[in-house]
């Protein structure tokens, strides 16, 4: 594969979102944008603003929470849909997630990944060359 298509597919799925598949009708519906981000070959983290939005099928006492921190990131009452923008370094994987006031299930999980880009193999680093090019 080359550079171009690369990068190309790996913008493509850092700018998709993931949303949580509810385990019924009842439960909400969580979507993050991004649910991947990519860390540069100089630093072992990645700065970026993920999206955050909802919905449900029932209006209710919702609260966001993430593995990033211990309170909740924001709370809304009685609504059956909202967003949210997280500005975040992240240095691992993490989840962000819904939770009703009264009650601490985790509610529709979404798994943000951290992705390394290291290669000491300089193998990789290496023009390709096309088999005509030695001719």
């Amino acid at each position: 594969m080359r550079i171009p298509s690369l990068l190309s597919a790996l913008l493509a799925v850092t700018s998709a979102s993931h949303g949580s598949l509810a385990a019924d009708n009842n439960e909400p519906y969580l979507r993050v944008k991004p649910v991947l981000c990519i860390a540069n070959r100089q630093s072992d983290t990645c700065a970026t603003v993920f999206l955050i939005d909802w919905k449900s099928p029932r209006p209710g006492d919702y609260c966001l929470a993430s593995n990033n921190q211990e309170a909740p990131l924001q709370c809304w009452a009685q609504a059956s849909g909202g967003a949210h923008r997280d500005n975040v370094v992240v240095t691992q994987d993490f989840y962000y997630w819904l939770s009703e006031r009264t009650s601490a299930r985790k509610l529709s999980p979404v798994k943000v990944e951290l992705m390394r880009i290291h290669s000491d193999d300089r193998r990789r680093e290496r023009r390709s060359r096309h088999v005509w090019d030695v001719l």
